[in-house]
């Protein structure tokens, strides 16, 4: 009888120690993830000093909260502490029980800390096991990209966009042409033009606005002799890409100079301004060319005009103040230049303006949230 009660009363216990604990253990959980939401809600105010306040409680919280010590790595890193930042995410990349997913997330974090340190060969070897850890993690592919761009390895910057489209990711046409462009002039500087220009062609069909692809295009066949087919696609620029005109004027009237058309320059000016008279690139450049003819006076009709048609731009307001200075009219250069700085100081007034209103909507915006 007494070893029976015994017994049950030894049952007894267990199962109120059992009990206790897990209520203990699920009182320990709970905050470590209420501290996580709170941080994260921190983070979403842009609040990263109670951010990582939060972050540090829900890891003192339960030191397995992996999320929490990832997130404080962010938070770290937000607030420019990088050196911190890169040691959570690094330790994290060893730390055992994590799946292959995460630890690929975390590496990934850790390349991005390393980026922004300056030490993009670590970041690489950073991303390249994050790769390898997960291989179905597009940013890993996407990471790599901007890494080998910015190196100039385009051949493998070129495979590592392959992978990121064939994982699913949106056509990166614009990218591909680019790296394209850049494979393309290695074969040109190789003595390999023809090549080079099927390349070239290859990336204007991936980006029909590429820039870069027109311009070496054009430079490949001057080199080769082939003017009027250089000037075919350098005249490409300012009508279909109207922001970049300013890459190819000189080469354009430089070739046509060369040539004595130069009533051609003349003509493709004013054909541009026909078709986009916003222009001020063109603009300039045809109040340049009356300049270059002795025609000052002409040059200075076009600037008028031009600043009429462009909304005042800066660009034809600094070349007619130099254009009045030398034609030595001092009065007409004061009047103008100090119109142009009432202007400048005008539209500074309103920019301040509208950034003191916007940053109280924003602060109305967080205060009803």
């Amino acid at each position: 009888m007494n070893t029976t009660l015994l017994f049950a009363g030894l049952l007894l216990i267990i199962i109120v120690l059992v009990v206790v604990y897990n209520l203990l253990d699920r009182r320990l959980d709970k905050p470590s993830r209420d501290y996580y939401v709170d941080g994260l809600d921190a983070m979403v105010r842009k609040d990263f000093r109670q951010a990582a306040h939060a972050f540090r409680r829900a890891v003192e919280a339960d030191s397995d909260n992996v999320l929490a010590y990832e997130k404080l790595g962010h938070v770290y890193r937000e607030l420019g502490d990088l050196q911190r930042a890169a040691k959570i995410h690094r330790e994290l990349t060893v730390r055992g029980g994590i799946s292959p997913e995460d630890r690929a997330r975390i590496l990934l974090s850790l390349s991005d800390d390393l980026i922004r340190m300056g030490r993009e060969d670590e970041a690489r070897q950073a991303a390249e096991k994050a790769a390898l850890e997960d291989k179905r993690n597009i940013n890993s592919f996407i990471t790599l990209l901007g890494l080998h761009e910015r190196a100039g390895r385009w051949e493998d910057a070129l495979a590592a966009l392959k992978k990121a489209e064939s994982l699913g990711g949106q056509p990166l046409k614009e990218r591909r042409a680019r790296i394209t462009v850049e494979l393309a002039r290695a074969q040109i500087a190789a003595g390999k033009g023809r090549q080079g220009r099927v390349m070239l062609k290859d990336a204007l069909k991936e980006d029909p606005c590429c820039v870069p692809a027109m311009v070496l295009m054009g430079d490949s066949y001057k080199d080769e002799g082939r003017d009027e087919e250089a000037i075919r696609y350098w005249e490409r620029v300012p009508f279909e890409v109207p922001a970049s005109a300013w890459q190819v004027f000189d080469r354009i009237e430089s070739l046509y100079f060369e040539k004595g058309r130069f009533g051609d320059v003349e003509a493709l000016y004013q054909r541009v301004i026909h078709s986009n008279p916003e222009n001020p690139d063109a603009w300039v450049a045809l109040a340049q060319f009356h300049e270059r003819k002795g025609e000052l006076e002409q040059a200075i009709s076009m600037c008028h005009e031009g600043l009429q048609k462009t909304g005042e731009s800066i660009d034809v307001a600094r070349m007619l103040i130099r254009l009045l200075g030398r034609k030595g009219d001092s009065r007409e250069l004061i009047s103008f230049t100090s119109r142009l700085v009432d202007r400048l100081m005008e539209d500074d007034r309103r920019e301040r303006e509208r950034r003191v209103r916007t940053t109280a909507l924003e602060e109305d915006l967080e205060e009803g949230a």
